[in-house]
């Protein structure tokens, strides 16, 4: 048969393949978007609600991470234990914990603050300030051991109403106004109810939260299918009058069985295949040694009492039943979780994933193998990769997109006490800094840290501490010339063993003394520029120690002239004795 030979084809393929207007609509008809999938459909601002296509309502929390690396070991399992209150939801809610390691951006606006923050001060220590920051910028475009990363923990709640909230307006307007009267009055009833449970949510929990605005949540979407593009530009505002899920993507992603393709970046999806053997509290902290974008996904639900009850009564009978010895220690460990349970604890179905990000299989296979050694090493459990359900889990970890209808296709979901769950809850963090920073680093775990030696205006003096060659000097001189950022200037007084200063000397119009055990100490206060702050400091100096060295003396505000006038008069000999004068104070 000929190309061009229609005769031979069944009638309503012929008329199809020869109507242009069919051809046409299928080159330039946009097919089916993702979006269309996808259950955002509005944010209700009186609330501070979400509300899905399936009338489900939800609310989106960001929670403060801790800090583990200062913290000892009581302080972790008090922390960790204080999380029970967030399993105390009604069995009609599902709880979301998702944890997320991503790159910092090179347009981040902490680096336009830090910099920003003394514009002032010595103009080595702005130099050597700003070529930092210009390098961990560059270290942001550049993927690999040294991108600084950011860590956020964001806790979504998704309610289900019992009523029936997705019926057209025009369906409950054709059966009379009695009936939109009742559906009315019962959706606004399920909204307080939800209301109320998010505050007590919100009030119980000793970590603290907060709720996140349609922007926010939008924001962190669209970082999620747009990668690259998020970095580049500044995406539209939040618009209320459309769908949010027709805000969310930028550029088409590709779909496939094991993952989700977005501008070049493909996802990976790993499951637990059994509950960790030794799930203690901080065991998610081993998570942050890792130098990769990837996401923990924690989907909770809350099954009945009745149904869990009647799941462990079946499983006991049967292993009653079985005479092996797998199946006596199986119904032990049934007997024991029954008595926790009558004591009251609480069951939970947990879905677990990790969901890793790579442009290519090669990067893919390399994180797969780094995830996989932390659960066998560290937490002692064994991982599903997932090639043939790997998108659906991803997208299902979505702030407010995991359902627990999915959970019967997945078959994914373990069984797991509620005393047992908050150790699997990734809320930790490495050192952020301090508020006030005069200096930016790297941490261990590639945290942006900012630092500062003065934080505390009444305790400024710090001990250093450490072996021999682990960089003692080199951290003391990074200190020396951030502080100089300051204005005005601050004086800065080392004390340090194997003196390794005199370049800073240099730089800093400083004095360098060397003590020798053998030498006359040749340490004199009366050096640098005459300056009331100097002499002041210098007069406080003098009377602290002679108040040390002798308490009966009672030093009274003449002698605190005196010394002052001496300290004046001995610099004035100074400089003439060394032939140089001031002029304006240089």
């Amino acid at each position: 048969m000929k190309l061009h030979d229609l005769s031979a084809l069944p009638k309503p393929i012929a008329q199809a393949l020869s109507n242009e207007k069919l051809f046409t609509r299928a080159l330039f008809e946009r097919p089916e978007s993702l979006s269309h999938l996808l259950p955002y459909e509005e944010f209700i601002e009186s609330t501070g609600h979400f509300r899905h296509k399936d009338g489900s309502l939800g609310a989106v929390f960001e929670a403060e991470c801790i800090e583990h690396e200062p913290m000892t070991a009581d302080q972790i399992i008090f922390q960790v234990d204080a999380l029970k209150s967030w399993f105390r939801l009604p069995e009609n809610c599902v709880l979301q914990v998702l944890f997320d390691q991503a790159p910092i951006s090179s347009l981040d606006p902490e680096f336009s603050r830090v910099t920003a923050k003394y514009p002032g001060g010595h103009g080595v220590s702005r130099k050597l300030f700003d070529t930092r920051v210009e390098l961990i910028r560059q270290a942001c475009l550049t993927p690999g051991p040294l991108t600084p990363m950011r860590r956020r923990t964001l806790v979504s709640i998704r309610y289900f109403p019992e009523v029936a909230t997705t019926r057209a307006a025009k369906d409950l307007l054709a059966r009379g106004e009695v009936t939109l009267y009742k559906e009315m009055k019962a959706f606004v009833s399920e909204v307080r109810a939800f209301e109320q449970t998010l505050l007590t949510f919100e009030k119980n929990s000793k970590i603290k939260l907060t709720r996140l605005g349609a922007a926010e949540v939008l924001d962190i979407l669209r970082r999620f299918f747009n990668p690259k593009t998020s970095y580049k530009r500044n995406f539209a505002g939040y618009n209320p009058s459309l769908q949010l899920s027709d805000q969310i993507l930028y550029n088409a992603p590709t779909l496939d069985y094991a993952g989700i393709t977005r501008e070049g970046i493909k996802t990976r999806t790993l499951t637990l295949k059994t509950s960790p053997q030794y799930a203690y509290p901080g065991g998610m902290a081993y998570f942050l040694k890792l130098p990769f974008p990837f996401k923990l996904s924690l989907c909770f639900s809350f099954p009945s009492r009745q149904k869990v009850k009647a799941f462990f009564d079946l499983k006991e009978f049967f292993l009653q039943n079985t005479p092996s010895a797998k199946a006596r220690r199986q119904r032990e460990e049934v007997l024991a979780v029954q008595d926790q349970l009558a004591r009251d604890d609480r069951c939970l179905h947990l879905t677990f994933c990790v969901i890793i990000e790579g442009e290519t299989d090669e990067i893919l296979d390399s994180r797969v193998r780094d995830i996989v050694n932390v659960f066998h090493n560290d937490l002692e459990c064994e991982t599903i990769q997932e090639d043939d359900i790997g998108l659906g889990l991803c997208l299902n970890s979505l702030p407010l997109h995991y359902n627990p209808r999915s959970d019967y296709s997945t078959q994914r979901a373990i069984r797991i006490l509620l005393s047992d769950a908050t150790r699997f809850i990734p809320v930790f963090d490495s050192f952020r800094g301090l508020g006030d920073p005069l200096q930016l680093y790297l941490s261990r775990e590639n945290n942006l840290v900012r630092f500062s030696l003065t934080e505390n205006e009444t305790s400024n003096h710090t001990v250093v501490l450490a072996d021999s060659g682990s960089g003692k000097s080199a951290f003391i001189i990074d200190c020396i010339q951030a502080a100089k950022r300051r204005t005005p200037e601050p004086l800065v007084f080392v004390i340090d063993k194997k003196s390794s200063y005199a370049m800073v000397a240099e730089y800093f119009d400083a004095d360098l003394t060397v003590f020798r055990p053998s030498e006359k100490s040749p340490f004199s206060p009366f050096r640098g520029t005459p300056d009331d702050e100097k002499i002041a400091f210098l007069t406080t100096l003098i009377t602290t120690a002679v108040r040390l060295t002798n308490p009966a003396f009672a030093l009274d505000s003449t002698h605190t002239a005196a010394i002052g006038k001496s300290i004046r008069l001995a610099y004035q000999k100074k400089s003439i004795q060394a032939k140089t004068g001031y002029h304006d104070g240089r």
